[in-house]
């Protein structure tokens, strides 16, 4: 029988503790073919939930939990608290362009065209996804207006 000694049980941290742990390990989790179906792991620290919060301290409002590099596992030196937006730059598959709005997908071999509330585009050109984006920039000022 496991007797909790933390008090946290019922806190963001412990959640996103227990999700990660979940993602690793449960093959009937709706995301386990992405992380454990991947080889990917914590480490043996983080076992212990409160290894995790000494290592990644209290979650900030409106965070996530984010590996620096998607290929590893969780640990403390490839783990931070990041924006929803700044994990979503950083996916599998995606590589930032350093141009805003705008990732290559390596596996597809396109550029991705991201600005909301438009529907997201694809080329296979540079500059014509740059042209479509500042077009999708445009349109959205003028609805603002």
């Amino acid at each position: 029988m496991y007797i909790e000694t933390h008090g946290m049980s019922r806190t963001r941290e412990y959640a996103t503790w227990e999700n990660m742990k979940q993602r690793c390990n449960n093959v009937n989790h709706k995301s386990y073919k992405d992380y454990g179906g991947r080889g990917i792991k914590y480490c043996k620290r983080w076992e212990k939930f409160e290894n995790f919060y000494k290592d990644m301290g209290r979650k900030p409002e409106g965070m996530t939990l984010d590996r620096i590099d998607n290929e590893k596992g969780y640990k403390p030196s490839n783990c931070k608290w990041s924006t929803y937006s700044e994990q979503n730059r950083n996916k599998r598959g995606h590589t930032n362009t350093g141009e805003k709005y705008i990732s290559y997908l390596k596996k597809q071999g396109f550029y991705q065209i991201r600005v909301r509330p438009f529907n997201p585009k694809t080329t296979k050109c540079f500059k014509e996804a740059k042209k479509i984006r500042n077009e999708f920039l445009i349109k959205r000022s003028e609805q603002c207006t």
